[in-house]
Formats: structure tokens, sequence, C-alpha cells
């Protein structure tokens, strides 16, 4: 199938569930596609997608922050920074994120007397992208060649 069709048949199949949902308003289901509650917090729903973006602009930043931090100790010369980062990056990589929600916002922050809500999310988020971002980071680091070992040795 092209991309086309693959699209197409998206739309139909989209235009086929609005279709039955219609259908299900029009037998006294009235309740499916009542969008006037929607309209009437529309401001909650705005100020909710600000934070979100908010938030995730913070964790952007402090993720890269954190994930350069994070291939300068997997590729500092010192044995006990580097077995740390990596034990750090696995640890963080091979739990689920609600999972690190659940015990960073319970135990860690509990115990941190980080109440703010905002702040630990931002901070939780960060942790875990900056995982991400710290392999992105040292694997264009290794694509170096050789050859410019010399520029290698500086990044």
């Amino acid at each position: 199938m092209t991309n086309i069709s693959k699209i197409l048949s998206l739309v139909l199949l989209a235009g086929g569930i609005f279709f039955f949902l219609s259908l299900l308003c029009l037998k006294g289901e009235s309740h499916l596609l009542d969008w006037k509650v929607v309209w009437r917090y529309r401001a909650v729903f705005w100020q909710g997608w600000l934070e979100t973006i908010a938030i995730s602009i913070m964790a952007l930043l402090l993720s890269s922050f954190f994930g350069t931090v994070i291939v300068s100790l997997e590729r500092s010369s010192v044995v006990l920074l580097r077995r740390s980062a990596f034990c750090f990056v696995e640890l963080i990589r091979g739990t689920p994120l609600l999972v690190q929600i659940l015990f960073f916002f319970y135990v860690v922050a509990h115990q941190c007397g980080l109440e703010n809500r905002m702040v630990t999310g931002v901070i939780i988020l960060s942790l875990f992208s900056s995982t991400y971002i710290a392999e992105i980071i040292r694997g264009g680091i290794e694509v170096i060649p050789l050859s410019l070992s010399g520029n290698r040795q500086r990044c």
C-alpha cells in the first residue's frame, strides 16, 4: 500500500467511527458528542495546555543539561564516575516511567520535603529524558572517525 492509500483508509476509518457515534447520539445518547461542556471549561483546558507546554520546555532544557553531564561522566577517566553514570543510565532506562514517577514522588520527594508537584514532575521527566539524550550525544561523539581522534578527545 502506498502512503496515500494508508492515509485514505485511516480517514475512512475515522469517518466510520464518527458516523457510528453520531448514530448513537440519535438514539438518545446525546451526551456522547455534547461539546457544550468542553466549551464551558475551555479556560481550564487552555490553562492545562499551557502548563503542559511549560513543563515540557523546562524538562527538555534540564534533560539536555543532565544528559550532557551524564555523557561527561561516561567519558571520564575516573572509573567510579564512569561506572556510576553507566548504572544510572541502565537503571533509569530499565524502569518504566510510571514506576519512576510513583517512586520519586511518593518516596524521594516526600523524604526531601519537596511537595510542589510541578517541580517534582519536571525533575522526574528530566531525569528520565536525560538518559536518552545522553545516549544520543554519546552516539554522536562515537561516530566521529578515529582519524580525527585529536578532535574527538576534546568532545
